[in-house]
């Protein structure tokens, strides 16, 4: 009986241990290969290592999200979040 218990045991730690490795292969660092993160809390702040700034146009409004702040664009022909030129930004290089 004792035996029963202690191979059921040890078949639970040997899928949870399975379970991890797996797991922890799958996830991944989110800021491997980012280039650009712009979480637009009121301005247009480039917050990867790059520092690609952008610049807000007119038409372009901040409001409360759900977390942090969100951009609103009031006319999408005119207004907008210019961002300078950057080869990092070439999705050309990305997809070789």
């Amino acid at each position: 009986m004792v035996k029963k218990c202690f191979d059921k045991f040890l078949v639970s730690l040997i899928v949870i241990g399975f379970a991890l490795a797996i797991c922890s292969e799958v996830s991944a660092d989110l800021t491997d290969g980012l280039v650009a993160h712009y979480p637009l809390d009121g301005d247009a702040i480039d917050e990867s290592f790059y520092g690609n700034d952008g610049s807000v146009g007119s038409g372009v409004s901040f409001a409360e999200g759900i977390i942090g702040q969100s951009a609103f664009f009031a006319d999408l022909t005119s207004s907008g979040i210019t961002i300078p030129d950057n080869d990092i930004l070439d999705t050309a290089v990305i997809f070789r």
